[in-house]
């Protein structure tokens, strides 16, 4: 079927729990804090991480075996946040049960395919005054296409584009797309759900509204030819707990970073582009509140650009991570690391810190590499890399492994450590000292 209609509908605003973070060295103004650990888990960062970007359900209640009655989703009875969790998972003290934002159930839409297949032409959906109501909602196996025109939300939990459930899948062109409250992003799979977008425009307001984002049980986003612009506290470009693939886009938060993995899952760039303004230029991480699976999180980065204003370039903190890049233009902090991997707020103390293989390969790479002593780092350049900056300065990290091609180069701009080295180049030719040292200690 074919629609122009303007549509709009009326409900209550969703409210996510927010309330104000202390400033810290990644220049945090606001955000919501996750809930408080049990014993033996750390809460303490020494020049702490960022906040969780769109948490997504951070302090959730439901156990394991899904226990509906709000309790936190740990064996040990955690507490649930004192103002609830963010994305509009609203629950009070005590962590009573609210809205989840991974039932389907509690969803309604402007426009609903479910169990069926429609089309759309030049729309114009508005989602001005319904709770939990999403301009485009596509469940139960649904399949839609929507070609041109406009996506609006103007009411917190608004979800532009929302695709829930295996088999439920969206393709969408020629769109614009923009959400202005809380928790309202604009593009968004969860449980198995499949969005496919090409030249599309989402702009979105609030926080924790990420342009492309996916949620608990995973989905998959992909978007060609896109342009991503976030403005809101916790909202980055993108928010990976699935599979999440941007090519030939580009996107600025300038709240956030310009993106987030969770957990065992997955960004892609492809001749795009992206800044983060504010906390670092992507984090990778593990929050343990049952969102993502564990697992190694991987960023590939091909002839793509990523630039942060404030922080360390990559962070990675409570999580195994690979980094992959090739062709790409790297812009960081002046005076930040190009990479940190540290123990953060999140998992048992002495654990929970960063353990991430950076390989490249043709890259210009410019800053220091840091690590804490529960965290490891694995330095792969490859042909045509040239590395610029120190390595393990503070001689803190738990493991660093240098390996070197042949064709690759190094260029120490101050005193480094690592644990491992391999050089392919016998006679170290390949390292410009420039009067610093380089000190392998196992």
């Amino acid at each position: 079927m074919k629609s122009t209609g303007f549509i709009s509908v009326v409900a209550a605003t969703l409210s996510a729990g927010l309330f104000a973070g202390e400033q810290n060295d990644f220049a945090l103004s606001g955000g919501w804090l996750p809930p408080e650990p049990p014993a033996g888990l750390s809460s303490d960062f020494s020049g702490r991480p960022p906040e969780p970007p769109d948490g997504f359900m951070h302090g959730r209640g439901g156990d394991r075996q899904g226990d509906r009655r709000g309790m936190r989703g740990s064996r040990k009875g955690m507490r649930g946040s004192r103002q609830g969790g963010p994305s509009g998972n609203m629950r009070g003290p005590g962590g009573m049960r609210g809205d989840d934002p991974s039932d389907p159930s509690i969803y309604s839409g402007v426009e609903t395919v479910s169990a069926k297949s429609a089309s759309f032409e030049n729309v114009s959906f508005d989602s001005s005054s319904g709770k939990n109501t999403a301009p485009m909602y596509v469940k139960d196996a649904g399949k839609a296409k929507i070609a041109g025109g406009r996506l609006t939300s103007s009411v917190s939990g608004a979800n532009a584009v929302l695709v829930i459930g295996k088999g439920s899948e969206a393709d969408v062109s020629d769109l614009v797309i923009e959400t202005t409250k809380d928790s309202s992003r604009g593009l968004y799979a969860f449980q198995g759900g499949v969005i496919r977008a090409k030249n599309v425009k989402i702009s979105t307001l609030g926080a924790h509204c990420a342009a492309m984002a996916t949620d608990r049980g995973e989905g998959t986003v992909s978007v060609d030819g896109a342009t991503l612009n976030t403005a809101g506290d916790g909202s980055p470009c993108i928010y990976s707990t699935g599979v999440l693939e941007a090519r030939n886009s580009n996107g600025r938060a300038t709240g956030s970073e310009a993106m987030v993995i969770e957990g065992r899952n997955s960004i892609l760039l492809e001749n795009s582009s992206l800044a983060g303004e504010r906390k670092c230029g992507a984090m990778l991480y593990q929050s343990f509140s049952g969102d993502a699976r564990e697992g190694v999180a991987k960023l590939v980065m091909r002839n793509s650009s990523l630039s942060a204003a404030q922080g360390p370039l990559f962070f990675i903190t409570n999580t195994r991570a690979e980094i992959d890049l090739s062709g790409c233009t790297l812009s960081g902090a002046k005076g930040e690391a190009l990479l940190s991997a540290k123990a953060g707020r999140w998992g048992r103390s002495g654990q929970n810190g960063g353990k991430v293989t950076l390989k490249a390969a043709g890259q210009v790479l410019e800053g220091d590499i840091e690590a804490d002593a529960v965290s490891e780092v694995v330095l792969e350049f490859g042909e045509g890399t040239v590395f610029t900056g120190s390595i393990n300065t503070a001689k803190t990290a738990k493991s660093v492994t240098l390996k070197i091609a042949k064709g690759a180069k190094v260029v120490l701009t101050g005193d480094s450590c690592v644990t491992r080295l391999d050089n392919e180049d016998g006679s170290g030719g390949n390292m410009v000292k420039g009067g610093y040292t380089l000190a392998v200690s196992p």
